[in-house]
């Protein structure tokens, strides 16, 4: 029950109380009315009885709201417990070796800095996407999320509202068991999801684009991997790169966009991921090759066996919350496009996937004349210069 709605219940039995006693008294003064006058008056008596009626209705209501509001505490502080419960059931490794700490005046979580080392050993101390050196260890889950005591509560009540939109599939009127693992893993305790399978290495420019929803990693599944030098088993997560629609212009509204071409130009695929896009650019390379980072590019994220699954929980919901992040505002463009097949086919847009690839197709031809050309380069001067050498023995036998 809200402070709002528990408020309300208490002015409503206030209120009852005082009708129920005004009534009282009205029925008694009627009463010793009848004994002074000593009148058998039907009004006065079909008055008073209605009274009572009336009063011991105002009783029942007045009790049940009690007993409701009795039971909806009730309810609330086992399911504050069961919270509790939840959050003394981890008792992996992980939670052993490095436990969260929590500020004794804030009651602030404090960041697990032994657990953002074993992922930074773990990712060997360089970006998973493009391999870059010196990278940010990040959380999937934000750490912001559960940092405090009233964050983790929302969060709890987050997975409550929204499980049939994360975890599709589930029945909707019961906890999915991965909801309740959501609650447990990452909501059940202030900072309970500080940990390294909460957690992967970033190039500083990647992880906040990250934070601006830029682009999602979508994980694929779950296969085993070589064991680490301790000899712990390991798994690896087959992670799929998204580059996330994006809004050139903020500051416009979306509903004047009227047809598939102004749609795209303000809310495409094209403009993020594409080196050759109008500045300011959001693109990404990978250091041994130099070719950018694009949709559909797979990567691969380690992690010890015991929290492979917890990793993929973690990644699903964010892959679920990019997407709804980066769709937000949307809605009435495309409701205005129509049923255009060449705009809009099979949930995709195969017209502003064919731009994108247009302009990454320019990218390559254009990598490739300037190698061309500048091995020509190189093949003209060494021919002058084999020229010249010759040219010189020959000046030097005429003298």
């Amino acid at each position: 029950m809200t402070e709002k709605e528990d408020n309300t219940t208490r002015l409503s039995l206030k209120y009852a109380e005082e009708i129920a006693a005004s009534i009282r008294s009205v029925s008694q003064a009627s009463k010793k009315r009848k004994r002074n006058e000593d009148t058998d008056d039907d009004t006065t008596k079909l008055s008073l009885k209605h009274a009572e009626e009336t009063a011991t209705s105002i009783k029942s209501i007045s009790q049940a709201s009690k007993e409701r509001k009795q039971t909806l505490r009730a309810s609330s502080d086992t399911e504050a417990e069961d919270t509790h419960d939840d959050a003394d059931d981890i008792t992996d490794g992980d939670h052993q070796s490095n436990p969260t700490k929590i500020d004794a005046t804030t009651h602030y979580a404090i960041r697990n800095n032994p657990q953002s080392h074993k992922r930074l050993a773990i990712d060997e101390a360089s970006c998973i996407i493009t391999g870059m050196a010196n990278p940010e260890v990040c959380h999937i889950i934000p750490f912001s999320a559960n940092e405090k005591p009233t964050t983790t509560k929302k969060l709890f009540q987050f997975f409550s509202c929204t499980g049939s939109v994360l975890f599709p599939g589930e029945d909707g009127r019961t906890k999915s068991k991965r909801q309740k693992e959501a609650q447990r893993y990452f909501a059940s305790a202030v900072g309970v999801s500080d940990h390294k399978w909460n957690m992967v290495s970033l190039n500083r420019q990647l992880h906040e684009w990250w934070g601006r929803a830029f682009f999602a990693l979508k994980c694929l599944d779950i296969s085993d991997a070589p064991p680490d030098k301790e000899g712990k088993k390991m798994k690896k997560l087959k992670l799929q790169f998204h580059w996330m629609p994006w809004r050139r212009t903020t500051d416009e509204p979306l509903l004047g966009l009227t047809t598939a071409d102004m749609f795209s130009g303000a809310f495409s695929r094209s403009t993020n991921g594409n080196p050759l896009a109008p500045k300011p650019t959001i693109a990404a390379l990978r250091v041994g090759s130099g070719q950018p980072v694009i949709t559909g590019d797979i990567f691969y994220a380690h992690i010890d066996s015991e929290h492979a699954e917890k990793m993929k929980l973690a990644f699903d919901i964010q892959w679920a919350i990019i997407q709804m992040t980066a769709i937000a505002g949307g809605a009435e463009a495309l409701e205005l496009v129509g049923d255009d097949p060449d705009y809009l086919k099979d949930g995709e847009f195969p017209g502003i996937r064919a731009q994108w690839q247009a302009a990454l197709g320019l990218y390559f031809e254009d990598v490739a004349e300037r190698r061309e050309v500048s091995g020509k380069g190189k093949n003209v001067d060494r021919g002058n210069e084999q020229s010249g050498a010759k040219h010189d023995d020959g000046g030097g036998s005429s003298t």
